[in-house]
Parts: C-alpha cells; sequence; structure tokens
C-alpha cells in the first residue's frame, strides 16, 4: 500500500526520497528517508521506514516547529526532573497540551502542526510556569 504524504505547507502529495536529496554535502543522512514536495518542504522519517514523522513543510515551520517542541519538551522534562516516569509526564504534558489548543489528543502532534499552531504552542507553553520558569514574562521574545 502507498502512503499518502500531503505538504502542510501548499497542500500538495509529497514524494519519498533519500536523504542525499535533501542533504547532498551530509553523507550521514543519505541512508535516511524523507517525503518532499514540489515546493521544496521536507520531513524526516522514522529510521529505516517510509513513516514520516510529521508534515512536510517549509523552513518558517520547521523553524516554528522546533522552537515549539524546544518549549514544550520543557514542561515534560520538568515533570521527570521532579520524579515522574517519563511516558506518564509526556502523556500528561500531551493532555494538557490538546486542552490548552483545544485540538483532539489524537491531532495533537506538534510535526503535523502548520506554521500557526507551533506558534500557538509556544505561547502556551511559556505561559505555564515551572520550576526553572517561574515568571512567563521573562520570557517572552518574538518568534
Amino acid at each position: 500500500m502507498k502512503r499518502l504524504v500531503v505538504c502542510s505547507d501548499c497542500g500538495q502529495a509529497a514524494s519519498l526520497v533519500t536523504g542525499a536529496a535533501i542533504y547532498p554535502h551530509r553523507r550521514d543522512l543519505w541512508i535516511k528517508n524523507f517525503w518532499r514536495c514540489e515546493c521544496g518542504a521536507y520531513v524526516g522519517c522514522h529510521l529505516f521506514t517510509d513513516k514520516p514523522l510529521g508534515s512536510p513543510a517549509g523552513k518558517e515551520t520547521r523553524d516554528a516547529r522546533m522552537l515549539a517542541h524546544a518549549e514544550f519538551d520543557a514542561i515534560w522534562k520538568a515533570d521527570i526532573a521532579q520524579g515522574r516516569e517519563k511516558g506518564k509526564a509526556r502523556s500528561s504534558a500531551y493532555r494538557w497540551l490538546s486542552e490548552q489548543l483545544g485540538t483532539p489528543p489524537e491531532d495533537t502532534h506538534i510535526g503535523m502542526f502548520d506554521r500557526s499552531m507551533a506558534q500557538r504552542v509556544v505561547e502556551v507553553c511559556r505561559a505555564r510556569p515551572l520550576p526553572s520558569r517561574p515568571f512567563p514574562e521573562s520570557r517572552k521574545t518574538a518568534l
């Protein structure tokens, strides 16, 4: 069965390529698979599979997702630092994020979000106090 992967930037179907097509200067990535759209957007795959890690995205969307992950990961990692089990901490954090965004839990995946939704993730995560981040207003920076 052929997989259909749709670009989050333009809505077109993406094609499966190797890392050599995306990163010709990085021989270490040539073995990895990527889904790439004609518009230039791409996403990596789980190792040795054609299963995408999200939806193909251009640089601005990928950058927004990376920032969203950094802010979101700080939440569940803070729970681990407080002694919570990793799986439970991540599951709990994703449930919280789903509630904050008003998205169904099964659709709450940063790798599938467009740029504006990734920016919303950053905003709601920065508004949540953490032991290492007690004053959210001190963390406000441009997205």
